[in-house]
């Protein structure tokens, strides 16, 4: 028989969906950091598809507290690439949990740096962790594939920086550490300040 306080196996299962958050929205924690607008700038603006949007991928996070509005606020994201995460994020719902915890994540991606430039990155970091040469080690085409999407892919290199392969782990810092001329660590968390400065000034498209 289960102790009064022993978590249910709900519980468990939503703390399960909501891992990959922690480092999401740790992430975006960052973006609001940097931009002087922060979550309450952000409630003085009037609601369009952008909010909309992150309400939404917050709400699928079970999380009514939703860094990510700031940052979007700060970001000045394009209307139309707003309007098309917005529709990504009606399918969340019917989900099972773990499943929507990553499709949620891969939708903050999209709404933060485009679809295109997103999806990219997540096929060239699949390439790093399944391209192997005869010595186990990352095939360099796959990594050098990866570098020349240009340092904006961070955000999505971030979300995938606690591979627990090491090779990949090794391949994807080295990426890092090749955009940003400097080591800030092996933890998501150090990079976090230098990936949002990137993702801030980095010029907008759809």
């Amino acid at each position: 028989m289960d102790r009064p306080d022993s978590p249910s196996l709900i519980d468990l299962e939503k703390r399960q969906a909501r891992g990959p958050w922690r480092l999401v929205f740790g992430m975006v924690a960052a973006f609001v950091l940097l931009s002087g607008l922060g979550t309450v700038g952000w409630m003085l603006l009037r609601p369009g598809p952008c909010r909309q949007a992150a309400q939404a991928i917050c709400d699928a996070a079970g999380m009514p507290e939703c860094p990510l509005a700031g940052a979007v606020a700060d970001a000045n994201l394009p209307r139309a690439r707003c309007e098309e995460v917005l529709a990504g994020t009606r399918a969340l719902e019917s989900m099972p949990p773990h499943v929507r915890a990553a499709a949620s994540a891969s939708l903050m991606e999209d709404l933060m740096v485009g679809r295109e430039l997103a999806d990219r990155a997540r096929a060239a970091i699949d390439a790093v962790q399944s391209q192997r040469a005869p010595d186990g080690s990352v095939r360099p085409e796959a990594r050098e594939a990866l570098v020349a999407l240009g340092p904006t892919a961070c955000l999505t290199i971030l979300g995938r920086l606690s591979f627990p392969d090491p090779v990949s782990q090794s391949a994807l810092r080295a990426v890092l550490v090749r955009h940003a001329g400097r080591d800030y660590g092996a933890t998501p968390t150090a990079w976090m300040p230098w990936c949002a400065s990137v993702i801030k000034s980095a010029p907008r498209t759809p």
